[in-house]
């Protein structure tokens, strides 16, 4: 099989027309060595941090391969539609390749990459590389062409410019790869840590559609500054020399949250920094992404770090990979003043509610879930409740609360998880760390021994809901159910135009009347409704989330039941729904005879 050189490595060479915001065509050149025989190219299929095959094998476009000048005959294999064949003459060491990227022009054709304002090139997407050697290995040299007049983000280091053209300096494909591109006229970086002997720079690039939001608020700054503070505090100092948060607040552009080494790619809504207060949940994962740089990247379960990106993944650790990631989301909120103590024990309860409620944990396990990014847990699910969907998530997070608070009542207070991220996931740059449960093991057992594997693995592969109650209970606090709404929930729901009822009749409705949710076996699910359905009037009069919150209010005084006319299939019906319990809405609760370490656990470091 034909391989990279091997003597003095010579480079890819990767040039990408990235100028066409009309029609959102990317046009590529490539020059891969090579040697003279068969040779395999592969399209990038399993990408970095989706944990799934998510490759846009179907929007590369127009293949053409040239060996001295002649064009080259390619096959693709027929059980590897990713994989091209191609014969190499003698005396020929370089290819060159020529194709398009189309990329999508709405949602439904998938994540739209390129708008007006902003172009992200997601190298992934825009080049072929050989089989066979690491692409930590390969090394390539890129070239990127971007519209006249724009400015541009990434942690890669530019080696040169002319016009619209930037060069990059050398390095791996691996890295190329995880090293995104995103451009816009308007575009305002802010320094939230400044580059000096030992530390990284971090950089927060916000890319918009008006100045107004390219203007990122002093409560934004404090809290994303102290969360970076904060991160280095549990984990050490970053494992890179610069960190670039690339944010982008474009309504057309695609909802994105993905981790890099250096860099992390998010999107909200417009509107971000001047609606900071309600905008609680559109800013959760800043931080997330950001302990991706030592948990996911820097040391990675083995499995999920293949040498090429066409392995399939071994996902079975993304309790591991995002559920401790996700723990560490909720803490360096609390921890850098991004949510207030009230607000950080609110999102705890409702993440505890949706869990105790969730029936599908009967019948399928927290380990189950880890294998559904290649189920494609990306597709819609009518009973998610039932059926669960990358719950390594929200479960994940719980589970990671009740090792926290084990390691703090088993040490006498001396060890926390704080501890095992300041030993765990740090390793000397630039390697990344491979590792097996069994050293995960053996890390928590020299924190404070315990039988960590039977207690982990116990939660992992077993069903039912009361790990929830005995979670909270450890860490000093129990689940409540109350009438009054907290504020916090209140703006969730005003900003995404629903109401959610589901710890009352099971239900979360928008403002329309359209069901979004149904819990399974709730008190609607009972009731017949679905997904989809419209409520159309409630206890004889219009719909409207007010009235629908009145009437199951009243209900809870009455033990009368609501009449519901429901539209479903252009059909009317009228339902009778149970709400004798009245409006519910999830609390955390002290314990008073129990140590309060949730709260420690959200205190802020010196």
């Amino acid at each position: 099989m034909a391989t990279l050189a091997q003597a003095a490595p010579s480079p890819i060479r990767l040039e990408v027309d990235a100028s066409d915001t009309r029609q959102r065509i990317f046009r590529v050149r490539e020059s891969i060595p090579v040697q003279p025989g068969p040779l395999t190219l592969l399209y990038p299929q399993w990408i970095p941090g989706s944990h799934a095959p998510t490759g846009e094998i179907t929007l590369l476009a127009g293949l053409q391969i040239q060996a001295a000048g002649r064009p080259l005959a390619w096959q693709r294999l027929p059980q590897e539609p990713f994989a091209f064949a191609v014969q190499v003459p003698a005396g020929v060491d370089r290819l060159e390749l020529s194709f398009q990227y189309l990329s999508p022009l709405n949602d439904r054709q998938g994540d739209v990459v390129v708008t007006p304002d902003i172009v992200a090139v997601r190298w992934q997407s825009l080049l072929l590389y050989p089989r066979g050697e690491p692409v930590a290995q390969q090394p390539v040299e890129a070239t990127l062409k971007l519209p006249e007049g724009w400015a541009l983000a990434t942690s890669l280091d530019e080696q040169g410019r002319s016009g619209a053209r930037i060069g990059f300096r050398p390095v791996s494909v691996a890295t190329l790869v995880d090293s995104p591109v995103w451009a816009s006229p308007h575009l305002k970086r802010y320094e939230l840590q400044a580059a000096r002997p030992g530390v990284a720079s971090v950089g927060l690039n916000v890319l918009a559609d008006s100045a107004e939001d390219l203007q990122a608020s002093p409560e934004a700054l404090a809290a994303w500054t102290a969360m970076v503070r904060q991160a280095t505090r549990v984990f050490g100092p970053l494992p890179v020399p610069r960190y670039e948060f690339l944010l982008s607040l474009n309504a057309g552009f695609m909802r994105v949250a993905r981790e890099h080494q250096s860099s992390a790619e998010l999107s909200t809504p417009p509107g971000l920094f001047s609606k900071w207060a309600a905008m609680v949940n559109e800013r959760r994962n800043v931080p997330h992404e950001f302990v991706h740089a030592w948990n996911g990247k820097l040391r990675s379960p083995a499995g999920l770090a293949p040498d090429d990106f066409n392995t399939p993944l071994d996902t079975r650790d993304l309790w591991i990979y995002e559920g401790q990631t996700q723990y560490w989301g909720y803490v360096l909120r609390a921890r850098s003043g991004d949510l207030s103590p009230a607000q950080a024990l609110q999102l705890w309860a409702r993440e505890a509610a949706a869990m105790a409620a969730r029936r599908g944990n009967t019948w399928r396990s927290l380990q189950d879930t880890t294998l559904d990014p290649v189920m494609r847990y990306d597709r819609a699910r009518a009973w998610g409740s039932w059926q669960r969907s990358a719950d390594y998530y929200s479960e994940g997070t719980l589970l990671w609360l009740a090792v926290d608070a084990r390691l703090r009542q088993l040490s006498g207070g001396q060890r926390s998880l704080d501890d095992l991220a300041r030993t765990f996931f740090s390793a000397p740059p630039p390697a990344r760390q491979r590792y097996e449960r069994a050293e995960l093991w053996a890390a928590l057992e020299a924190l404070a021994p315990g039988d960590w594997q039977r207690f982990i693995e116990g939660r992992l592969e077993g069903t039912g809901q009361d790990f929830v109650t005995r979670t909270l209970e450890a860490a000093g606090w129990r689940l409540v159910f109350k009438a009054q709404q907290s504020e916090l929930d209140a703006a969730i729901d005003r900003l995404a135009g629903a109401s959610d009822f589901s710890d009352s009749i099971g239900v979360a409705v928008a403002n329309d009347g359209r069901l979004n949710t149904v819990r399974w076996e709730s008190e609607a699910f009972r009731a017949g409704l679905a997904p989809g359905a419209q409520l159309v009037a409630v206890n004889g009069r219009s719909f409207s989330t007010a009235l629908l919150r009145e009437a199951i209010a009243e209900a809870g005084r009455t033990r009368q039941p609501l009449d519901l006319v429901v539209k479903a299939d252009e059909r009317f019906s009228t339902v009778r729904l149970r709400a004798d319990e009245g409006l519910r809405y999830p609390q955390l609760e002290r314990i008073p005879d129990r140590p309060d370490l949730l709260s420690v656990m959200l205190s802020p470091l010196p």
